[in-house]
Order: C-alpha cells, then sequence, then structure tokens
C-alpha cells in the first residue's frame, strides 16, 4: 500500500511479508530527519505492480526482505538491477549466511543488513546507499568473503590482471592489513598500495570493500 509521503528527501519502499516487521522498520525511519516511506508491500508482486504504475513515483531505496513466498528476494533483485537500476536495493534478512549475502549482492543489491538491527544502524545503511555506496557489515563482508573463497568462479577474460594482481586480489579479499599481504608477498607495502590503486583502477571501484563486493558480483573469485 502506498503511505502518506512528507517532504523529506529520499522516499523508500518497504518490502517484506512479515507486517509487524515493516510497521517497526517504518517506525524507526519516521524518526529520520531526511527518509520517509513512499510505499509499503507484502511481496514483491505488489513492488513490481507499483513500479509499472506510471502514476506513482519511485522509490529511492528498496528494503527488500529475500525471504519471501510466490516472489523472493532474489528475483526481485535481480528485476529491479535490469528494469530500474536507479533504484537502490538494501537487502534485509535474518538469513545472514555468506552465501546469501553473496547472492544477493550477484543480483543487484547494494548493501546487506540483518533483521536483528538497530535503528542507528538502518540509518547507518540508508546514509552510505545515498552516498552511492555498499553497505556490508564488517562481521558479514567476513562470511561473504569466506563463501566467495569456496566457490571455484575465474577471472573474466575482458579482466586483465597481472598474476601479481591477482594474488594481491586474494589477500585483499582477506582480513590481512595492506602491511600483513606485503610482508605475505615479499614486496613493500609502496608495491602493495600500487597493485591496489592499479586494480581500482581496472575494476572502477573506489575502496577495499567495494574490491571484494565487485568480485563477488563479478565473478571474480580469488584463488588460494
Amino acid at each position: 500500500m502506498a503511505t502518506s509521503s512528507s517532504k523529506k528527501l529520499h522516499k523508500l519502499a518497504l518490502i517484506d511479508d512479515h507486517a509487524m516487521f515493516r510497521k517497526a522498520l517504518a517506525s524507526y525511519i519516521a524518526g529520520y530527519e531526511n527518509y520517509s516511506v513512499l510505499y509499503e508491500a507484502g511481496s514483491g508482486k505488489e513492488l513490481l505492480s507499483f513500479l509499472k504504475d506510471s502514476k506513482n513515483q519511485h522509490p529511492d531505496i528498496v528494503l527488500l526482505d529475500i525471504r519471501m513466498p510466490e516472489m523472493d528476494g532474489f528475483a526481485v533483485a535481480e528485476f529491479l538491477k535490469n528494469n530500474y537500476p536507479l533504484i537502490k536495493i538494501l537487502a534485509l534478512s535474518s538469513d545472514d549466511d555468506g552465501r546469501t549475502i553473496s547472492r544477493i549482492v550477484r543480483n543487484g543489491a547494494k548493501g546487506f543488513i540483518s533483521k536483528n538491527l538497530g535503528p542507528e544502524d538502518l540509518l547507518e545503511a540508508l546514509n552510505v546507499l545515498m552516498k552511492g555506496d555498499f553497505y556490508l557489515p564488517q562481521s558479514h563482508l567476513n562470511e561473504m568473503v569466506q563463501a566467495m573463497h569456496n566457490n571455484n568462479d575465474l577471472t573474466p577474460e575482458n579482466i586483465q590482471l597481472t598474476e601479481k594482481e591477482k594474488e594481491f586480489l586474494t589477500w585483499a579479499c582477506s582480513e590481512l592489513t595492506y602491511k600483513d599481504i606485503a610482508d605475505k608477498m615479499f614486496v613493500s607495502t609502496r608495491t602493495i598500495e600500487d597493485y591496489r590503486d592499479t586494480i581500482y583502477k581496472k575494476l572502477g571501484v573506489h575502496t577495499r570493500q567495494e574490491l571484494v563486493l565487485y568480485a563477488v558480483r563479478n565473478d571474480l573469485a580469488p584463488k588460494y
């Protein structure tokens, strides 16, 4: 259902089949200075119908539950990525294992947050997405990286990385500091920074977290 929206700067859509949880999210958001709820729905299909109606304003961010009947969050995220790329997706789930996070990011989510969240966590995530960055708490990032390490994806042929850059990418997707990575690769920290800057430029990313998320979304799985 559409909700009464204020003149707040950023508009949100809440998609979750649990009405009580949606209401809790809406109450959080009502207290945020720059955000308001534009639309609430209990399924992905309802959201798609809302978006297809030309009379309706599109949200800036969709807070999207992953586990829903009929059309789950994975399918909704992929549809939005392909048809409404300007809408940012913040995935919500109590399933915070690495595989789930990896899959929803591949399907287009710009961030993930556990349903065991607090109002300050949600606000931080929304602010990060509106700045154009990815949001993933460090604990969840670690789980996603571990899941990524366990698969067999290869670097696409159109991404030309040297062997040293591939090795750096492997270590960059770990919890090691750049100094630790330099020790592992038997090079100077300055050389590691050069690898980092070169890969950032090649992949079009700006932070280490974006590097890991890009690797997951584009099948750049490090190999040990």
